[in-house]
């Protein structure tokens, strides 16, 4: 990401970290870790702002879902 929003952005951290998490999540929540498979991101910087999309292998589209406290996983950022 450093090399996509220069040195010093102010938002390179905050983009790394959801890079790292959505990538993440779409190895283990999809598809994307199977032979053949693959995760695609793909990023756009414009006016100071930062989008990152990615696209995975999995059959549905994502689902909001709401943390519960007692489990160490699904809890989103």
């Amino acid at each position: 990401m450093g090399g996509v929003l220069g040195p010093g952005h102010l938002c390179q951290d905050v983009a790394v970290l959801l890079v790292s998490e959505l990538s993440g999540n779409s190895v283990q929540q999809s598809r994307s870790a199977d032979p053949g498979e693959a995760v695609t991101l793909a990023f756009r910087v414009w006016d100071g702002m930062v989008r990152v999309e990615v696209l995975d292998g999995g059959p549905r589209a994502p689902e909001l879902r709401w943390p519960v406290v007692t489990r160490r996983e699904a809890r989103g950022l």
